[in-house]
């Protein structure tokens, strides 16, 4: 389910998630040179769908994370609004 509002309980799990995201990606990409932030942007872009994408731990969860965010959480996810209300 996703992180209900106003429980902490739900924090200490995501932060750690954040951290080991956060190691992955600055790991992953700290030998290399950007000269724009687009070119930054697109490398973190793409060591983010390949963190996604990876299989859990075989005793944890089958799947990726993207594959648990599409059949546990997209569908609590709503559109904008074309016209916001005041």
């Amino acid at each position: 389910m996703p992180a209900k509002v106003r429980k902490p309980k739900d924090k200490p799990s995501v932060e750690k998630s954040v951290g080991i995201l956060s190691t992955w990606v600055i790991a992953a990409l700290r030998n290399r040179q950007f000269f724009t932030l687009e070119d930054i942007n697109k490398a973190v872009r793409q060591k983010l769908s390949e963190f996604n994408e990876r299989s859990f731990n075989k005793k944890y969860k089958p799947g990726s994370r993207l594959t648990a965010f599409k059949k546990e959480e997209q569908f609590a996810l709503k559109h904008y609004p074309l016209n916001p209300t005041k």
